[in-house]
């Protein structure tokens, strides 16, 4: 269900984009009353089977597999990052990993669904978790850039789909989103980029990133010191975002940014400069 509302929501916004009126309110009607059903059915099953400590599986079973419930937050947006109940979920999910990645069962990791826990740390602002869990995913990958859907730890065996294409489609939807995110009406670059990426001499880039704003151009580099970004939106027949932010990583020894030839200063530690 919590799927069905994402749905709902990416209809109606279809819709209207179409100029289709009268459609896009059908939706869009289908979906607050969807919602405004389920977060009480949510509610209610996160405190009766879940004991206020995970969001279940099922309104009636306790235990068993939670790791749908992280697309509560990821990619559906159903509840807000900071939701109570998506709060206690991930620490719920987060107790349940081996080598940084999300156990299925003791001993069998299961790569790709790290990837949307990931996300849920990301869009809740927790950079140290972020990068654990995306560096762990990355780890399992094959030699040639391939997941195995689960990996038998003791034996060091694949198990599942080989090459698995969910997996490969969520690190692109991670290393993405990592540089190039709508988040709302905000659209927030290089908000999971870390640290060790932007070492003396070293670049990041996005070139054409197509977003809900148009298209995106950015490149962060690094000479010493010295951080100078460059960022450009091809926003023709696009709405404008209501803010535009770029996240800089604790960097030792950076204590400025040049974007498009405007100084920024840096404080110590991640800074998120709001950006025209």
């Amino acid at each position: 269900p919590i799927w069905a509302v994402l749905g709902l929501r990416q209809a109606a916004i279809a819709a209207e984009a179409l100029g289709e009126t009268a459609d896009a309110e059908v939706f869009s009607e289908s979906h607050d009353d969807l919602r405004s059903n389920l977060v009480r059915s949510v509610s209610w099953a996160f405190q009766r089977a879940g004991e206020g400590k995970y969001i279940p599986a099922t309104p009636f079973q306790p235990g068993g597999s939670i790791w749908g419930s992280a697309n509560a937050l990821y990619p559906c947006g159903f509840l807000d990052p900071q939701d109570p109940m998506m709060s206690a979920t991930l620490a719920a999910l987060d107790s349940q990993m081996e080598e940084d990645v999300y156990i299925y069962m003791r001993r069998h990791l299961w790569t790709y669904i790290t990837a949307d826990i990931a996300m849920c740390h990301l869009l809740r602002n927790e950079l140290d978790q972020f990068y654990r869990f995306y560096n762990g995913f990355v780890a399992h990958a094959s030699p040639t850039n391939g997941w195995a859907e689960g990996i038998l730890c003791d034996e060091r065996r694949g198990t599942g789909d080989m090459p698995h294409g969910w997996a490969a489609a969520d690190y692109i939807l991670l290393h993405r989103n990592l540089l190039v995110y709508e988040n709302g009406n905000t659209l927030e670059l290089c908000w999971g980029v870390q640290p060790e990426w932007l070492s003396d001499g070293s670049a990041i880039s996005a070139k054409n990133a197509p977003t809900q704003f148009g298209k995106v151009n950015l490149e962060v580099r690094r000479e010493g010191g010295k951080l100078a970004a460059s960022f450009s939106v091809d926003g023709s027949n696009f709405p404008s975002p209501g803010k535009i932010a770029l996240h800089v990583p604790r960097l030792d020894g950076v204590n400025e940014i040049t974007i498009n030839s405007k100084r920024f200063p840096l404080k110590p530690g991640p800074n998120v400069l709001t950006i025209a």
